[in-house]
């Protein structure tokens, strides 16, 4: 169908780009990316076909999975799982993944087009990469824009430490995690027992 084609066809441009972010990069140009990635809806047209196709010189496309039907969060918990089996890599420090999704294969429109290959180019800065020596300690999550509230980063692409992953909630339970600390919460609220005060 021509919605399959056109969302084909921003797959292969978001690829396109990525590989040719990280062929510009000081700190990837030198070796090929392990790119793991997980397809969600119509599969490829072929066995095979992303690795034949679309995947870039650049890199080493590594399929985990496909699933018929699915949510972020599965894609997530990917790479969270990834993230407690990783180690430091080349004396590094830490190890660190970019996240990035095909935004815009449901709804292509300019817009969605001009977001995804900026929230993909500033994932995959250099900055992001490897922060500055004076904010390594700090920066455990880039992107271009992080918001307080709700927390997240615009867009959901980012590029972050695996030692920070790792203390996360597992995405598959956090939907689950969070209802029990709102009940929790609500049945605190209605406890005569407790005292909640807005003073400091």
């Amino acid at each position: 169908t021509a919605e399959y084609q056109t969302a084909l066809d921003v797959v292969v441009d978001h690829v396109n780009q990525i590989s040719i972010l990280i062929c510009n990069s000081t700190i990837l140009s030198k070796n090929r990316v392990d790119f793991y990635f997980i397809s969600i809806g119509e599969p490829f047209p072929s066995p095979g076909y992303f690795k034949n196709e679309i995947c870039q010189p650049s890199l080493r496309c590594i399929q985990l999975a496909h699933l018929p039907s699915a949510y972020e969060e599965h894609t997530l918990q990917a790479l969270y799982q990834y993230c407690q089996m990783a180690t430091p890599h080349n004396n590094s420090t830490q190890t660190r993944v970019t996240y990035l999704h095909s935004k815009g294969t449901f709804h292509p429109t300019p817009n969605q087009e001009a977001w995804r290959t900026s929230l993909t180019t500033a994932a995959l800065h250099d900055d992001c990469l490897a922060p500055p020596a004076s904010s390594n300690n700090s920066c455990n999550v880039c992107g271009e824009s992080f918001q307080p509230t709700p927390l997240r980063m615009a867009g959901n692409m980012f590029t972050a430490s695996c030692d920070y992953v790792r203390k996360l909630v597992p995405p598959l339970s956090f939907e689950r995690q969070m209802s029990q600390a709102a009940d929790r919460a609500r049945l605190l609220w209605r406890d005569p027992a407790m005292n909640f005060t807005s003073q400091i």
